[in-house]
């Protein structure tokens, strides 16, 4: 499974579907230490397959084709235009965050406050391409960010931000005559979550774990003919653990969560100061 699949992750990118959900399954993580996640592809793609369940068409879309069916998806990726903030320095709810788009953010705040997110990416990854911190892949400059055990878990807990519209002269625009509904994937969220849109929460069954896609019905939040304003909280791992307790691994506390273990450390790698 790895061997074919590898070749193929993405995870961490956000996407808007309309009318039903899209699952991706048997994707697998690649990746290192804060370089986000990509697509890559050495082989041919498999078929798309299809499973009836009671209501819905779930698609594996591995490869995306399109299809004349009343009930294909159309979707919009969210890789582009987020905005990150620190959520103690931000000092909003979401419901109040979420009521404002990207645009009045960065003329409203502290200059300096809202960063130019790397989705897919990690806080870590938005704060060294904005050049607050040196390229940890460069001699030791990894020495130079400061480990979250040092600083606490709200240093790197970090408020992602997008504004979004849903319009007929959008490729995204579907019209399913019975039952139109606006979904909003994640793909991969470390290690949990809190979203909102337009000032109201988005319920979610479960928002903790690596290694859960979550697919979110955002039918009554969203404006489908206006201006979608986005705010996810992300927050890192409950047991981060401390690298300098213990050998390889650290204290190996981040085992008490569904998150990688290498992040705080191994043979192979060194400690990420965020933990991805």
């Amino acid at each position: 499974w790895l061997r074919r699949e590898r070749s193929r992750a993405q995870v961490g990118c956000y996407d808007l579907m309309l009318a039903s959900p899209l699952i991706r399954d048997s994707v697998a993580l690649r990746g290192c230490v804060d370089r986000g996640w990509d697509t890559v592809s050495t082989e041919e793609p498999h078929p798309m397959t299809a499973v009836q369940l009671p209501g819905r068409n779930i698609i594996d879309a591995m490869e995306r084709k399109s299809t004349e069916s009343r009930d294909c998806h159309r979707i919009s990726p969210l890789n582009s235009g987020w905005l990150a903030a620190r959520c103690r320095d931000v000092g909003l709810s979401g419901e109040q965050l979420s009521c404002f788009g990207t645009e009045d953010m960065a003329r409203g705040s502290a200059p300096g406050q809202w960063l130019k997110a790397q989705v897919p990416g990690t806080v870590l990854s938005s704060l060294v391409a904005e050049g607050v911190f040196p390229d940890p892949f460069i001699g030791t400059n990894l020495q130079s960010v400061p480990d979250i055990h040092d600083t606490g878990r709200d240093y790197y807990t970090f408020w992602f931000c997008n504004s979004f519209q849903l319009s007929p002269t959008h490729e995204i625009f579907f019209v399913h005559e019975e039952d139109q509904r606006v979904w909003l994937h994640l793909r991969g969220v470390n290690y949990s979550f809190r979203a909102f849109l337009n000032g109201l929460s988005i319920p979610a069954a479960q928002t903790r774990g690596a290694f859960l896609r979550h697919t979110l019905d955002i039918t009554a939040q969203a404006e489908v003919r206006g201006r979608n304003n986005l705010a996810v909280a992300v927050y890192p791992p409950d047991h981060p653990g401390c690298v300098e307790l213990g050998g390889q691994g650290g204290d190996h506390m981040i085992a008490q969560d569904v998150t990688p273990q290498f992040v705080e450390g191994w043979d192979w790698t060194c400690p990420i100061p965020d933990r991805n």
